[in-house]
C-alpha cells in the first residue's frame, strides 16, 4: 500500500502488469511493511500440515518376524525408489502373484506413513545410501503347487549393497512369505523409505508345516470382515491355518442347505450367521494369502445349540448343566443323543455339507469334554446300550458314535482332527492312521504327545497357547501385566520332554486358540496380538531361537507395523507408533 500511487490511472493496469509491478517493487526496494504483508500472505496460503520429522539419530536395526532360519546383514543402506515396482519373472506372472504383489505394494505405500521411535536402545546413525532399490525380481519355480500341509514354503531373498533385489521360491506360498519379509525390511526415515543391513541374504523356511490359529465364532459372532482381517493378520506373521471353530453349544451360526433349521433356530440372530457364500469367500480369501481354513464341528459334546432345531437329538441333562447353581450354567455339558437314529442323519448331513463348503483336506470333529454325567441323567440311554452294545460303559457308546462319525469323514474325503480325548479315552489303534490329535490340556501333556507319536499319529500342540487364559504357561509362570504372557507363548517348546527316538515328523506343529466366551469384535485384537505372533515364531523359527530381549525388540516393531496396517496390536513396552489410521 505504501507504493500504491496517490492518483490511480484512468485505466487500471492489467492483472499481469500489476504482478510485474509488485515484483519490481520487491526486487528494487523492499520496504519492511510490504515484506511483512507478503510473509503473512505466504503463511496463510501454506497448508498447516506438519512435515515428517527426519530421524536424524537413525533407525532401529532391520528385523523380520518370525526370525528367519538364516539372516545375513551388512552395514550399507539403500533408498527405495518412489517408483518402486515388482519385476515378475518365470512362474510369477499369473494372476495370483500379480494380486499378491499389488497388495504388498499397497502395504509398502502405507509404510511411508510410519513413524516409530523406541526409547531404548538409541538407534544407530544412518550411513549414506549406497544404492537405490528400484524393483524386486520375483521368481517361482513350481507355481502350480496346491496349498496343503506338505506345501514347500521356503524362499530366498537377497538385496545387494547397490539395491539389486531378488526373491526366489519353489512355490507361490513361499513367495508370499518372501514378500512379507521384504515388506518388514522397509523402514521410513520420515521423508524417505530405506532398507538397512545391505548386502542382505535371507534363506528361510518354517520349522513346522501347521502353524494355526483358532477363531471361535460360536460364543461370540464375528462379521465376515473381521474373519478376513484375522486372515490378513495370520499371513503377516506367517501363520498358515485358520482353525475355524464355527459352531458350539451357544450358537450354530452357519446356514446349511441340507439342515437350514440349525441356524434358523440355533444362531443368536439371523444377522449373526454365515451364508454358504460367506464361507466360500473366507476360504478363497485365505487361499489368496496362503492361509488354509480348517472348520471344526465339535461333537458329541458342545452341541446344545443343535437342540434348538432338533430337540430329540440332544440329551436333556439339566442337572449337569445347572450344577450347584453357583456358576453360569455350563451348556457345553449337553451331548448329542447317540442312541437316536435322527442324530446320525443330522450329523451325516452336516459333515457332508461342510466337506463341500471347505476345500481343505482336513476337518476337525472335536471329541473333547464329553460329560458322561449327562448320560447318567437319562435311564433309557443305558437301556439302549444294554440292548444294542451289550455294555453299560458309556465309553463304548462314545466309541460307537465316533466310528460312525469317522465313516462320514471318510465319505467327505477329509482327514479327521480330534481333540486329545478321542485318543486318550480309546487308546492306540482306535483312530485311523490318518487321524490328527490336538493336545490342549497342560496336565500330562508330554505323556500324551509321546503316546500319540509312538502310535505314529500326527500331533498338533495347543497346550500352552490358550489366548483366553490368565496363566497360559505350562509351568504356571505368572506376570504382573497380562501382555507379558507373550513370553510364555514364545518359550512354549512343542518338543519339550519328548522321548528320544520318536519320529518327530509326526509332530506337525500347533495352534494358538482364542476361545471367545469373553471376547467379541470390540476386544479380540488386544487379546490375540501380539501374543499369537509369539506362538507363530516358535512354530516357524529354529528351535534355538529363544532369547527374549532380542525377540521383544522385534516384537515391538511388529506391533507397530500391524497397527499401521489397520490391525490393532497391544503394545508390550513404551514406544511411539504413528499411523495415519490412528485418531
Amino acid at each position: 500500500r505504501a507504493r500504491t500511487p496517490t492518483h490511480p490511472p484512468t485505466h487500471p493496469p492489467t492483472h499481469t502488469h500489476t504482478h510485474h509491478l509488485h515484483m519490481r517493487v520487491i526486487l528494487n526496494s523492499p520496504p519492511p511493511l510490504l515484506l511483512l504483508l507478503l510473509l503473512l500472505l505466504l503463511q496463510a496460503a501454506t497448508p498447516h500440515a506438519t512435515p515428517p520429522r527426519p530421524l536424524a539419530m537413525g533407525l532401529p536395526d532391520p528385523s523380520i518376524w518370525p526370525q528367519p532360519a538364516s539372516l545375513r546383514l551388512g552395514e550399507q543402506l539403500a533408498t527405495v525408489a518412489s517408483s518402486f515396482t515388482f519385476d515378475l519373472q518365470a512362474g510369477a506372472t499369473g494372476p495370483f502373484m500379480v494380486a499378491a504383489t499389488q497388495r504388498t505394494l499397497a502395504r509398502l505405500h502405507e509404510t511411508t506413513q510410519l513413524h516409530y521411535v523406541q526409547a531404548y536402545p538409541a538407534p544407530k546413525p544412518l550411513p549414506a545410501a549406497s544404492g537405490v532399490v528400484h524393483s524386486l525380481a520375483v521368481t517361482v519355480l513350481q507355481p502350480d503347487t496346491p496349498l496343503g500341509l506338505d506345501s514347500d514354503e521356503a524362499y530366498n531373498l537377497t538385496i545387494s549393497a547397490t539395491g539389486v533385489a531378488q526373491l526366489i521360491a519353489h512355490t507361490q506360498w513361499g513367495a508370499l512369505h518372501g514378500l512379507t519379509s521384504f515388506l518388514q525390511l522397509v523402514q521410513s526415515t520420515g521423508s524417505a523409505q530405506v532398507i538397512r543391513g545391505l548386502p542382505l541374504a535371507v534363506v528361510d523356511k518354517p520349522r513346522f508345516p501347521w502353524r494355526g490359529f483358532l477363531m471361535d465364532t460360536a460364543r461370540h459372532y464375528f462379521p465376515v470382515a473381521q474373519v478376513k482381517k484375522m486372515i490378513d493378520a495370520l499371513a503377516l506373521i506367517k501363520m498358515n491355518v485358520l482353525h475355524w471353530h464355527i459352531v458350539d453349544a451357544e450358537s450354530f451360526p452357519i446356514q446349511l442347505q441340507t439342515r437350514p433349521l440349525l441356524a434358523q433356530y440355533g444362531a443368536y440372530s439371523y444377522k449373526a450367521t454365515y451364508s454358504s457364500q460367506d464361507v466360500r469367500d473366507v476360504v478363497s480369501y485365505g487361499l489368496e494369502r496362503g492361509v488354509r481354513v480348517v472348520p471344526e464341528v465339535d461333537t458329541p459334546g458342545h452341541t446344545f445349540s443343535w437342540g434348538a432345531a432338533y430337540p430329540d437329538i440332544i440329551v436333556n441333562c439339566s442337572k449337569v448343566v445347572v450344577g450347584s447353581g453357583k456358576n453360569t450354567p455350563n451348556l457345553d455339558n449337553v451331548l448329542l443323543d447317540m442312541t437316536n437314529d435322527l442324530t446320525y442323519e443330522v450329523i451325516e448331513d452336516v459333515v457332508s455339507e461342510f466337506g463341500k463348503l471347505f476345500a481343505d483336506d482336513f476337518m476337525h470333529y472335536g471329541g473333547d469334554e464329553v460329560a458322561k454325567s449327562c448320560l447318567e441323567e437319562v435311564p433309557r440311554i443305558k437301556q439302549w446300550m444294554h440292548e444294542h452294545l451289550h455294555s453299560s460303559d458309556y465309553d463304548d457308546l462314545i466309541r460307537y458314535y465316533t466310528k460312525k462319525l469317522l465313516g462320514y469323514a471318510a465319505n467327505a474325503n477329509k482327514r479327521p482332527v480330534f481333540w486329545q480325548e478321542a485318543f486318550t479315552n480309546n487308546g492306540p489303534g482306535f483312530l485311523p492312521a490318518n487321524a490328527v490329535i490336538q493336545v490342549w490340556i497342560k496336565s500330562g501333556r508330554m505323556d500324551i504327545i509321546n503316546a500319540a507319536l509312538e502310535a505314529n499319529l500326527d500331533v498338533l500342540v495347543s497346550s500352552g497357547w490358550y489366548l483366553d487364559q490368565q496363566i497360559p504357561s505350562v509351568n504356571g509362570t505368572t506376570h504382573y501385566s497380562f501382555e507379558q504372557t507373550w513370553r510364555d507363548f514364545y518359550l512354549n517348546e512343542p518338543t519339550f520332554g519328548l522321548k528320544e527316538g520318536l519320529d518327530l515328523s509326526h509332530l506337525k506343529g500347533g495352534t494358538a486358540c482364542m476361545w471367545s466366551e469373553q471376547v467379541d469384535r470390540t476386544s479380540i485384537w488386544g487379546r490375540v496380538l501380539p501374543r499369537a505372533a509369539a506362538a507363530a515364531e516358535r512354530l516357524w523359527s529354529p528351535k534355538d531361537c529363544t532369547a527374549l530381549l532380542p525377540a521383544e525388540k522385534r516384537l515391538v516393531k511388529l506391533t507397530c507395523r500391524l497397527t499401521q496396517y489397520g490391525i490393532s496390536s497391544t503394545p508390550i513396552r513404551p514406544d511411539y507408533c504413528e499411523s495415519a489410521d490412528l485418531a
